[in-house]
This record gives structure tokens, C-alpha cells and sequence, in this order.
């Protein structure tokens, strides 16, 4: 039993009869002969062994015997190959002298050792990048032998290179399709071996995307690619070969046909033109035999048509409510572009009126009469008349006329008629209107031309008598003489008087600051100003300024008079007061000692105080109050309960009211009493 292999020491190994060991077995035997022996057969089983080649694999004609006289077969060994071999049985026979005699310089008295070697044959084999191509495309060929060869002869059918000597690797073009045998020839010193492997080189499929081609934009296209090969298609732009799509705009549209992992493509040019402008009318309504013009316009197209034989921009007259179509085409070529959109004309019937609800056709009035017009419009229409007329609103006929009415609906007319015929009735004259100010009194009186006319005011005034209006009001007078009658009137306007209310400023007023301006509350409404400022003063513009003496505690009253643009007259008075300012003085010590010098405390007021609103308080240090008084002509005379006080520091408070406001004052502070 045992392993034939590679130990290292052998590889490579040139025998003295010229073989090169590749392995060596890893068992050893020693032959000594101790007298005289011819060949010797050796038989080896190697049921239970191993011979381990490079190549991986096992080949008893490779195996030889191995005789070495040291024994570490490294140098001088002779190698033998096989006398015959059993395959079957997986035997291996030698036939060998072991004497000295047989030339190889071996002597006797160290006997010889021996084994088993093997040398290995080259084993050609490549590998290649890849088997299966497209034509035009390049294959890689790279060896991959065994047993480092030294030659190697490459022949590539089919390549643009069909030979090469070297071991590569080699890049190899491939022009036509086909099937290839490539070969590969390689050999060293003891052996040669070739290998052989196979190349499909498959073609282009064929692909045809069709002729460039034009649509209009909106317009449905379908691309369908010409392939006889059966490949596998495919477009860009997300397009599906014969289905059909909508093209967006001009592009170049690309389909591929895959067929065994070979690509072709072809492109297509389908350009988009665009439709022409078409800018037609809005929907709209019209009457019952009234005309209508369609007017399509577009910047671009070469024709504008309508549906129904309508001419664009001529007038016709619509017999019904229809829609119409108009149609705007632009030609390039073969490829007529077009735009098309609706326009819905709806007829409408014109409505229905009768003047005169009750059917009268003539109307007979006295003149001044009123009268009102009432037309029967069942299709509510809007109801216009002639001559100034309101339907179902009182007017008063001037002339015997025709009065037409018209009858709007949507747009639609509906027309008819009625006669007014006046009679003249008594004409009756006012005054012209007047204007007079609150609580004036003015004449009502009315005249007419025709006597035996009776004279009737509608408020029952008296013809001719004076009246007081408090408002504004408008009396009609009506003059009657049978059946026909006739009114005027005349509108009295009460003017409102004048206001002459003012305010001044400043407010109060101090002898301090005594140039008073004054302001009327409603400076719009006179005309004529009178100002008395109650101290000889005047003035007669609309916001005077006026300056007072310097003296305080004096009240004037002033009067304001005003008339306006008609000669209403207001008045009012308002007293102006002149207040002295507050001005008081309070000592910080007193000496009541009985010399009638400085005998009391209190505050010594010179101006601008309210004496009946006075309240002074003394405290001792206990906080107690010792001295309390309401009159600011009293003072404190140093004593408490009838007994004099100490000398020393009191504290008083004096709070005290101001003439010019309601504002209290209120002040604290210490007296020194001395003696």
C-alpha cells in the first residue's frame, strides 16, 4: 500500500537515462544480492495505492521503476517503465537485474534501493470568456494545460485570427455566424495533448422600425417592427410594438430585437404637427327669426368649415336650437391636421303680451288724468313702454297717443298696443316751491283757467291761507269740474335753523392763560357770524380767538349768533369763567410764646382754593391728633385739651379742594413749636 506522490524532491527530476520524474512513491525497498541473479520480476499491487498526477488522472503506462543507489533518489537514479501491466487487476510488473553489470555504475556491496516514480504527460486544455457570441464580437482564449507544456499551437476556425503559437491569452474576432471547433495542440519533452472546444457565433436578427412618419397632435400611431428572425421586441419611450399609443411630441423612437442574446435596433422618426388654432364664439341664444353670424378665427389654419352648410362669418337665420361644429384644418403634405369644437345656438320663442290685460284696445281719459297700464305677460318677460311708461305703475297721459309695450324675455321681443285719448280737463297753478325757516308761516294759493272749478288741497288747507309747516312737505291742490279733474302742488321746505352752539378751549380757563379760542359746533352752516364776549369784546368770524383780562373768579357770558345762507337765525350763550390758580404757603415752625407774633399754625392760602372743602389735622408722636379743624381761618395755637404742648415736631396733613376742578389736594409735612 502506499501513495504515488509528489514528495518534493523528485519533480522535476531528470533521471541519469534521461526521463523526468513528476512524482515519487512514498515507500522505499532495498535489493541486495549476495550471489548471482538475472532478472528479477517485481510486481506491484496498487489495489490499495494512489497515484496522485497533476492532471488528476491514473495512468498505469506513466508509472516507472526508480532505482537509486544512496537511496534518496535525487541524483544517479535509472528509471524503467513497466514490463507489463494488468489493468484489470491493477497490477504493474518490472523485470530487473539488480546486478552491478547492467552499466549504471551501481556496486554490490550497498545493494540498491528502489520505489516507484511516475512521470506525467502534458494534458492540453483552455477556457474562454465566453462560448456563445454575436457576430463581431470577441472571444478570449486563455490556456489552462497541465504540466506546464512548452509548446502550443492554437487554431481558432472562423477567428479573424486563425492560428497562434503562443500560450495567449488570444483575442479572437468572429465575423460570421456559425458553429466553431477551436483547438488547442500543446506538448513538453515526454508528451503531447491536444483539446478541442466549441464556439456559437450567432447573427444580428433582423429589425426593421419602419418608415419616418407623420401625425397630428392627439392623434393615435401605432409602431410595428419588421422582424422575420422572431427576436424579442422592445421600443423606448415605453412603447409597446402594435399597440397603439398617443405620440406627444416629434421623437426618435428606437426598437431592439433580442434573438440568442444579440441585439439589433433601427429607429423611427414620428413627428407630431401640431393642429390649427380655432377660436370659436361662445354658446348663445337668440330669438325666434332673428339672424345669427358664426366667426371662427385661427392664426394658422389653411380652412374654416361649419356642420349643416353654414358658411363662417356669414349671417343666417336658425330655425331650432342646434349645435354646430366647426372645423379649422391645416394640410402639410398628405397629413391634414385638424381642430374642431361646438358652438350650441339656442332659438328661443319670443314671448307673449296683450296691452291691456282686460283686452281694451282704446283707453278715454280727462286731461291731468293718471292711468295705469297692466299688460297681460304670462311668459314674465320684462316689460318696457313707450313714452316713458311703467308697467303697472300710475302715470299721467299728456297727449292722446299709441302706447306700444314690449315684452323681454332672454333677450326675446313680444309686442303690442293700445290707444289713450285725452280729454282736456281745468288746469290748476301753484306757487313755486318755497324754502322758509323753522316757525315762519307761508301763503297756500292755487289759480286754474276755467271758472266754476273747485279748489281742493289734499291736507285741508284752505285755498289761500297762510299755514306754520313744522317738516318739509309737498300739498297737492286739485282743481275738479265733472268727471275730469287736474292737481299741482307745491313742496314747502322747512330749513332747520342754524346751530349755534360752540365750545371754547382752553377749558377751564386760569388767569394764567386767559386767550380763549372759540369753535361753532357746526361751522358749515352760516353765513354771518356774531360773537359778544360780555366784556366789551365782539367778533364776526366763524372761530375767534379772545383774550380776557387777567382777573380770576369772573364769569361772562358769552352769545354766539348765526344766520345761514336763507336768513335762518340760531343764537346761544355760554358762561366763560376766568379761575385763579391755586397758590398756598404752610410754614414749618411757629413760636406761640403770647408776643401776638407767630402765635398759630396753618396754611396760608393766596389763591385758587375751595375754602368749604378744608380739612387740617396735627398728630404728636404718638400719632394721636391733638388738633383738628374744617376752617382755614383757624389756626393751632399750640395747645391740646386746653393745655399747652411741648416744644417740639408735630406732623400735620391739610387736604383741601381746587376752585378750577373737583381735584383734592392733599399734602403732609412737620411743624417746630418753640417758646
Amino acid at each position: 500500500d502506499g501513495t504515488l506522490t509528489n514528495t518534493g524532491g523528485a519533480v522535476g527530476y531528470i533521471t541519469d537515462n534521461g526521463q523526468t520524474m513528476s512524482t515519487v512513491f512514498d515507500r522505499t525497498w532495498k535489493s541486495q544480492e549476495t550471489g548471482t541473479v538475472t532478472d528479477v520480476t517485481l510486481e506491484f499491487d496498487m489495489t490499495n495505492s494512489t497515484i496522485d498526477l497533476a492532471a488528476g488522472v491514473t495512468n498505469y503506462n506513466n508509472v516507472r521503476l526508480l532505482i537509486d543507489e544512496d537511496g534518496d533518489f535525487s541524483n544517479g537514479a535509472t528509471a524503467y517503465s513497466p514490463t507489463s501491466i494488468d489493468v484489470a487487476n491493477n497490477l504493474i510488473y518490472f523485470q530487473h537485474d539488480f546486478m552491478p553489470s547492467n552499466g549504471n555504475n551501481l556496486t554490490q556491496n550497498n545493494g540498491f534501493f528502489f520505489t516507484l516514480a511516475s512521470i506525467e504527460l502534458v494534458v492540453a486544455n483552455f477556457a474562454m470568456n465566453d462560448s456563445t457570441i454575436c457576430v463581431g464580437e470577441t472571444i478570449v482564449f486563455s490556456d489552462s494545460s497541465y504540466t506546464s507544456p512548452v509548446t502550443w499551437s492554437w487554431t481558432f476556425n472562423g477567428g479573424d485570427v486563425t492560428t497562434a503559437n503562443t500560450q495567449g491569452p488570444h483575442s479572437i474576432t468572429f465575423s460570421l455566424p456559425g458553429t466553431y471547433n477551436i483547438n488547442l495542440l500543446v506538448s513538453d519533452a515526454n508528451s503531447s495533448d491536444d483539446s478541442t472546444l466549441q464556439v456559437i457565433v450567432n447573427d444580428f436578427p433582423t429589425i426593421n422600425a419602419g418608415l419616418n412618419d407623420t401625425v397630428c397632435d392627439g392623434e393615435n400611431y401605432t409602431l410595428t417592427g419588421i422582424n422575420p428572425d422572431g427576436g424579442i421586441l422592445t421600443w423606448n419611450n415605453s412603447i409597446t410594438d402594435n399597440i397603439e399609443f398617443t405620440p406627444i411630441n416629434t421623437s426618435e423612437y428606437i426598437i431592439t430585437a433580442l434573438l440568442n442574446e444579440c441585439e439589433s435596433t433601427d429607429t423611427v422618426i414620428v413627428v407630431v404637427n401640431p393642429n390649427p388654432e380655432l377660436i370659436v364664439p361662445s354658446s348663445f341664444s337668440i330669438c325666434d327669426g332673428e339672424e345669427a353670424i358664426l366667426n371662427a378665427t385661427s392664426i394658422d389654419a389653411d380652412d374654416i368649415t361649419w356642420n349643416n352648410n353654414i358658411i363662417n362669418n356669414q349671417s343666417f337665420v336658425p330655425v331650432s336650437t342646434l349645435m354646430y361644429i366647426g372645423t379649422a384644418t391645416i394640410t402639410d403634405g398628405t397629413i391634414v391636421c385638424t381642430t374642431t369644437d361646438i358652438v350650441t345656438v339656442t332659438v328661443e320663442t319670443n314671448p307673449f303680451v296683450n296691452a291691456q290685460a282686460n283686452g281694451d284696445t282704446l283707453i278715454t281719459l280727462c286731461q291731468g288724468d293718471s292711468y295705469t297700464l297692466i299688460a297681460d305677460n304670462p311668459d314674465n318677460g320684462i316689460l318696457t313702454w313707450t313714452n316713458g311708461v311703467v308697467d303697472n305703475i300710475e302715470f299721467i297721459p299728456v297727449d292722446s297717443l299709441m302706447y306700444y309695450v314690449t315684452s323681454n324675455f332672454n333677450g326675446c321681443i313680444g309686442t303690442d298696443s293700445i290707444i289713450i285719448d285725452i280729454v282736456e280737463s281745468p288746469n290748476v297753478q301753484t306757487e313755486l316751491d318755497q324754502r322758509i325757516c323753522y316757525g315762519d308761516s307761508v301763503l297756500l294759493n292755487a289759480i286754474t283757467n276755467v271758472p266754476l272749478v273747485t279748489l281742493t288741497w289734499d291736507l285741508g288747507q284752505i285755498n289761500n291761507t297762510y299755514i306754520n309747516p313744522i317738516i318739509t312737505q309737498t300739498y297737492t291742490v286739485t282743481a275738479s269740474l265733472g268727471t275730469c279733474s287736474s292737481t299741482g302742488d307745491i313742496t314747502i321746505t322747512v330749513m332747520p335753523l342754524p346751530d349755534a352752539g360752540f365750545s371754547y378751549i382752553p377749558n377751564p380757563i386760569t388767569v394764567e392763560n386767559t386767550e380763549v379760542e372759540f369753535t361753532q359746533f357746526n361751522t358749515f352752516e352760516g353765513e354771518v357770524y356774531i360773537w359778544n364776549f360780555s366784556d366789551g369784546g365782539s367778533s364776526s368770524i366763524e372761530a375767534p380767538i379772545h383774550l380776557y383780562p387777567e382777573i380770576g373768579d369772573i364769569t361772562y357770558s358769552v352769545q354766539l349768533t348765526v344766520i345761514d345762507s336763507i336768513g335762518c337765525v340760531d343764537s346761544s350763550n355760554t358762561e366763560v369763567t376766568i379761575f385763579d390758580v391755586i397758590v398756598y404757603y404752610i410754614p414749618n415752625a411757629f413760636t406761640p410764646d403770647g408776643d401776638d407774633f407767630n402765635e398759630t399754625f396753618q396754611p396760608v392760602f393766596t389763591s385758587g382754593f375751595d375754602p368749604q372743602d378744608y380739612h387740617l389735622m396735627i398728630f404728636n408722636r404718638l400719632g394721636e391728633i391733638i388738633f383738628e379743624s374744617y376752617n382755614a381761618e383757624i389756626g393751632w395755637n399750640g395747645t391740646y385739651n386746653g393745655k399747652i404742648v411741648q416744644d417740639g415736631v408735630y406732623v400735620w396733613t391739610v387736604e383741601f379742594g381746587e376752585l378750577i376742578s373737583d381735584k383734592r389736594i392733599l399734602d403732609t409735612g412737620t411743624i417746630t413749636l418753640l417758646r
